[in-house]
C-alpha cells in the first residue's frame, strides 16, 4: 500500500502525500518486529530508516522494493543447499540486483531524470533473464515448479503494464484515471518482481541440485 500510494503521488495526484507519510511512519513501526529474525531483519530495519533521510526521489523510490524483497527472503524458507547450485545459482543472485537497476530506471524515468530508453532496453533483457531462470528450475528441479511459475506470472503482468503506461503517454493519456491506474500497478508490481526474483533466487540456490536415482543393487 506505502508503494501504490508513493507512486500515485508522482502520478498526479499530489493529494496522497498525506496518506503516503503517514502509512510510512506505521509501516516502519511494524517492521521494528524484524530484529527476532536476526542480521536480515537488521537490514530491514536499516531500509526503513533511510526513507525518512532527505534524498533524490530516485533514491527513495528504489528502497521501498528492496525492503519489500528483504522482508519476502526473510519468509521464504529455503532447504539447506547439499552442493552447490551452479550456473543456475550464479543467475539467481545476478537477477535481482538487475532487476534493482531496472527499477532504478523507471523511477528516474517517471521522475523526469532520464529518457525512457534505458528503461525499455533494460526492461527487455531483464525480462528474458527472469524467464530463463524461471524456466530452468521448471525443468531441472520439480520442486521449484510453483514458485518459479509464480515469478513468471509477476514477470509477465510487470511488463504488460509497462506497455500499457508507455501507450496511454504516446498517445497523450498520461493525466487521466487510467494512466494513474496504470502507472501506479506498474510501480507496484515492480516491486513484487524484486521480490518474487529475490524468493525464487534463494530457493535455487538452497535446494539441494538433484541426484541420479539410485539403480540399486543388480540382480
Amino acid at each position: 500500500m506505502v508503494i501504490a500510494l508513493g507512486a500515485a503521488v508522482t502520478s498526479n495526484q499530489p493529494e496522497l502525500l498525506t496518506a503516503h507519510k503517514y502509512a510510512g511512519i506505521a509501516l516502519s513501526i511494524l517492521l521494528l518486529g524484524l530484529v527476532r529474525f536476526g542480521w536480515a531483519g537488521w537490514i530491514g530495519i536499516a531500509v526503513a530508516a533511510l526513507e525518512f533521510v532527505p534524498a533524490r526521489p530516485v533514491f527513495h523510490a528504489c528502497l521501498a522494493p528492496v525492503l519489500l524483497a528483504v522482508v519476502m527472503l526473510i519468509r521464504t524458507e529455503a532447504p539447506v543447499a547439499a552442493e552447490p547450485p551452479g550456473s543456475l545459482g550464479w543467475l539467481a543472485m545476478m537477477v535481482p540486483p538487475l532487476v534493482l537497476v531496472q527499477i532504478a530506471f523507471g523511477a528516474a524515468y517517471r521522475h523526469k531524470v532520464w529518457g525512457v530508453m534505458p528503461h525499455i532496453a533494460g526492461a527487455m533483457i531483464v525480462a528474458f533473464l527472469i524467464l530463463v531462470l524461471c524456466m530452468m528450475p521448471m525443468q531441472q528441479r520439480p520442486s521449484l515448479r510453483k514458485p518459479a511459475i509464480a515469478a513468471m506470472s509477476v514477470v509477465l503482468v510487470q511488463v504488460t503494464l509497462g506497455i500499457l503506461s508507455f501507450i496511454l503517454r504516446m498517445l497523450d493519456m498520461d493525466t487521466g484515471i487510467w494512466f494513474t491506474v496504470s502507472t501506479v500497478a506498474h510501480v507496484t508490481v515492480g516491486a513484487a518482481t524484486l521480490a518474487a526474483t529475490v524468493s525464487l533466487g534463494r530457493l535455487v540456490v538452497g535446494d539441494p541440485a538433484p541426484h541420479a536415482e539410485d539403480p540399486g543393487p543388480e540382480q
